[in-house]
């Protein structure tokens, strides 16, 4: 049916749904850009990151402990690891992925506080949240809610917040396996059936241990592809340059030197991923929660 679906996408005109100017400097637009970009839109300029990367604006590294060379754009982890499980990477994308992680695990040495900063849904009002590192134009560690109100901030929420994503803390693990993603990944499976229920993984838990008992379809993907992500990775060498670049800048755990047990760690997690789906697969008449629109303004795909 190529032919067929090609016919069809051929007839859709995508150019009213794409951002314009200066709304293209988001990294959010930049990963769904790469899809129009696949579906055979050329005309799309798409070399944004790479002149940031290479020129800044640049966040204030004073707010990211210390961690420099940020670019000044809406930073969570959710766009990062969705494009590398999903897309193919640059060396520079790769960069800037490292340098993200390289803050969190920054705030978890400094503070003591665990950080996997990311989006999902929360068992609480305001139902879902944007956990940002960096929001434009001087904002940094701020948590919105799902209508992102500007200079709206959300508190700890009784505790609730912020919230340790599951589906984060296992994709920087299958990304980067340091000592401290090994940390989360070992708070996130430790702590189940606490984050485990029939129907996948919650959300997470926050910094003060309280669990987000939600269940978004985002995290049972996101988990999933960090899963494949792990186990077609699990070669000596990732990806010769890139992989050598970041065991050369960090002073975390070498990732060579991990891969064996981190294959086991994931497959754990894609083995009870695929046992999910085929509970969910058992049960076509159910489906699981996602965000309701009535309650956050917007349904995520």
């Amino acid at each position: 049916m190529a032919s067929t679906v090609d016919s069809v996408v051929g007839r859709v005109d995508t150019t009213k749904i794409l951002p314009q100017g200066s709304s293209l400097n988001d990294l959010y637009r930049y990963y769904f850009l790469q899809g129009f970009v696949l579906w055979g839109r050329k005309d799309l300029k798409v070399d944004w990151l790479d002149k940031t990367i290479q020129n800044g604006p640049w966040a204030d590294s004073s707010q990211l402990f210390g961690i420099p060379n940020v670019p000044l754009t809406k930073i969570d982890s959710e766009p990062i690891l969705n494009y590398i499980f999903e897309l193919n990477p640059s060396s520079n994308f790769m960069t800037l992925a490292r340098t993200v992680y390289d803050i969190q695990e920054a705030r978890w040495k400094q503070t003591g506080k665990l950080t996997a900063w990311s989006e999902g849904g929360l068992n609480v009002n305001p139902a879902f949240i944007y956990e940002f590192i960096v929001l434009p134009p001087n904002n940094y560690w701020v948590i919105q809610g799902p209508d992102q109100t500007p200079g709206v901030f959300l508190s700890q929420q009784g505790g609730h917040l912020p919230v340790v994503f599951t589906k984060t803390a296992l994709g920087l693990q299958a990304l980067f396996y340091t000592q401290y993603t090994s940390f989360l990944a070992q708070q996130i499976l430790q702590n189940s059936p606490a984050l485990y229920s029939a129907n996948g993984f919650y959300e997470g838990m926050s910094e003060s241990s309280v669990v987000d008992s939600e269940l978004q379809v985002q995290t049972q993907g996101g988990i999933i592809e960090a899963a494949e992500y792990a186990l077609s990775h699990s070669s000596a060498s990732t990806s010769s340059t890139t992989t050598s670049k970041v065991n050369a800048t960090s002073s975390s755990t070498n990732v060579s030197e991990a891969k064996p047990q981190m294959t086991q760690v994931m497959a754990f997690v894609l083995l009870l991923a695929t046992a999910f789906v085929l509970t969910r697969w058992r049960k076509r008449g159910q489906r699981i929660p996602t965000s309701n629109p009535s309650e956050d303004g917007q349904r995520k795909v």
